[in-house]
């Protein structure tokens, strides 16, 4: 699931982005590098978001409904 925002945003993913934990924690970095952290920590996170520095495309991910929903402006 993770491996479709790559292919559902249209983004330049050489560039940073911001991943947005639902405990507060804000990260900056890579995409590819956000999926696999990800990946290692599934079943851990409940709610978190991806977000270009712009806020003009997102990806949030809600574990109580288990589904990532894709926003773009």
């Amino acid at each position: 699931m993770l491996a479709k925002i790559k292919e559902q945003l249209s983004y330049d993913w050489n560039k940073k982005i911001y991943l947005i934990l639902s405990d507060g924690w804000v990260y900056e970095g890579y995409i590819d590098t956000m999926i696999d952290v990800l990946n290692e920590v599934d079943g851990l996170l409940e709610d978190f978001y991806i977000v270009t520095p712009q806020f003009d495309k997102f990806a949030a991910y809600t574990d109580d409904g288990q589904c990532l929903c894709f926003y773009e402006k």
